[in-house]
Formats: C-alpha cells, sequence, structure tokens
C-alpha cells in the first residue's frame, strides 16, 4: 500500500508538473510576443522565435532538476536526524542522494524534453537553421552541466560536512 501511495503521490507531482510547465510556457510566450511587437525585431541579436525556445529549453531544465530539491532533501535529513542513520550505511550518502536525485532528474528530462519540444513545434514551428546533426553534442553537453553543477553542490555540501564533524569532534574532545 506504501508503494502505491508513493506512484500516486509521484503521478500526481508529475501532473501538476506539466499544468504548471504549460502556464509558464504560456505565460513567457505571451510576454516575448508583446516585447516583440515587430516581428523583424532582434534584441541582442535573437529574434521572437529564437527567444521563445531558448525559454522552453530553459525551463525544462529547470522543471527536470527540481531546483533546488536536492539541497533541499540534505536539510530536511539534517533537520530530521536521518543523516545519522544513512551515514552508518555502508555506502556514501553523498553519492547516495545525488545518485537519487540525478535518476529522478533523468526521468522528468526525458518528460519534459517532450512536452517542451512539442509545445514549441505547435507554438512555433521548427527552429530555422537547425541541423539535426547537432542534437547528440546539445544532449551531452546538458548531461554535463548538470553533472559537473550537481556535483559541485554534493562536494561543497561534503566539504561543509566534514568541516562540522572536524568542529564537534574537537569541541567534544575538549570538553571531555
Amino acid at each position: 500500500t506504501d508503494v502505491l501511495c508513493y506512484k500516486n503521490i509521484v503521478t500526481g507531482n508529475i501532473i501538476v508538473g506539466f499544468i504548471t510547465y504549460f502556464i509558464v510556457i504560456f505565460i513567457f510566450t505571451n510576454l516575448w510576443e508583446y516585447i516583440y511587437s515587430d516581428s523583424s525585431k532582434l534584441i541582442n541579436g535573437y529574434n521572437m522565435e529564437q527567444m521563445i525556445w531558448y525559454v522552453i529549453v530553459t525551463e525544462i531544465l529547470w522543471y527536470a532538476t527540481g531546483g533546488r530539491k536536492l539541497c533541499r532533501k540534505i536539510s530536511d535529513d539534517v533537520k530530521s536526524g536521518n543523516i545519522a542513520y544513512n551515514i552508518n550505511k555502508p555506502y556514501s550518502y553523498i553519492g547516495y542522494s545525488l545518485s537519487s536525485h540525478m535518476s529522478e532528474a533523468s526521468l522528468r528530462g526525458v518528460l519534459y524534453t517532450v512536452a517542451g519540444m512539442v509545445m514549441g513545434l505547435v507554438l512555433l514551428g521548427p527552429i530555422k537553421d537547425f541541423n539535426l546533426i547537432s542534437i547528440p553534442f546539445i544532449v551531452l553537453s546538458v548531461i554535463l552541466t548538470l553533472l559537473k553543477f550537481k556535483t559541485f553542490v554534493i562536494l561543497l555540501a561534503d566539504v561543509k560536512f566534514e568541516t562540522l564533524s572536524i568542529i564537534y569532534s574537537t569541541k567534544f574532545c575538549i570538553i571531555s
């Protein structure tokens, strides 16, 4: 029953996420159409279609990674005391947290990419001068960027945790 409840929660979160994503893209599309009232106008070298595609891709990345979800999870574990149980396991808590988050982000990334591309194609049509050969390079770039950023956050958290452990151990030794 717990698994069924968890699946329902995940499904509900995905549905609400898609609704929110569509609303955000719709708002940004109307905003950029208003800003680019003259369709031949360029802002910093970008036309309206390029800017809206840019917004679609950045929102895919934001919704896929869940914003600060990983930091919030680690923070909640520290506040609730669950970190004490997780650190005693024979695996790296940091590695476990990063792996768990990236698996969720990968699934959400695929779902939001499909939804975003369909929405972009319906609203704007295909990107002009886009070459299909560049897709593998774009995917590789996104994956490496996400891994680099998330790894940096985790390593920073690990350094802070180790520093706190050393300070606590030192205080305990001095007091004893």
